[in-house]
């Protein structure tokens, strides 16, 4: 089959300040934007922000994927079906900020290069900086 395996990655929140005892709902999201499926396991490390002590819950982790590792400041997921082109998985989890800081946190999304054939490295990595306070 010929075409092109092209993953990208990004992410985004609900809102740009994350605030004290408040959820703040997390989307990192995992496109194929080639013309051709992917061939083989897909790696995924979707980074915890661990700066503001959070509470994280899972509101959805897409079928098909299994957490391979976890520690304090990631996930790493994978995917052995192929992704088809055009589509499009979201991992969203809620975030709530348990510490008394004021400053930004980091939120990331990165595709391990060369995952499922991926032949494009320059969208493999996405980064979202909030605001964190305590109002």
């Amino acid at each position: 089959m010929s075409g092109i395996i092209d993953l990208a990655v990004a992410v985004s929140a609900y809102t740009p300040q994350i605030i004290l005892g408040i959820p703040t709902t997390v989307t990192v999201t995992l496109t194929s934007v080639g013309t051709a499926p992917t061939s083989g396991t897909v790696t995924l490390t979707i980074f915890k922000p661990t700066q503001i002590v959070a509470s994280i819950v899972w509101i959805n982790f897409p079928s098909g994927w299994t957490i391979v590792s976890e520690s304090q400041a990631t996930w790493r997921v994978t995917r052995t079906a192929p992704i088809m082109p055009g589509e499009i998985i979201n991992f969203i989890y809620e975030v709530t900020k348990t510490d008394l800081t004021n400053g930004k946190t980091t939120m990331r999304g990165i595709i391990t290069n060369g995952s499922g054939g991926d032949t494009n490295t320059v969208n493999n990595s996405a980064v979202l900086r909030l605001t964190h306070g305590v109002d």
